[in-house]
């Protein structure tokens, strides 16, 4: 499982490709539950995937599963 610290790790990783505040705004639904880092973490790196895709790179480059 993800922690916060985990999230902010992954987000400076990133830095402007990642959008933090998306991730946790697309992570509501699980606030309270176990869930809610694990998919806060994964929005954030699918949405910096999706960014990257944009651009024609690969994401994979970058660290990402996609």
């Amino acid at each position: 499982m993800k922690t916060e610290k985990d999230f902010n790790k992954e987000s400076k990783r990133l830095g402007h490709i990642g959008d933090p505040c998306q991730a946790l705004e697309d992570a509501v639904a699980y606030k309270g539950t176990v869930y809610y880092w694990d998919m806060a973490f994964m929005a954030l790196q699918n949405g910096a995937a999706g960014r990257i895709l944009e651009k024609g790179l690969d994401p994979q480059d970058f660290g990402l599963e996609y």
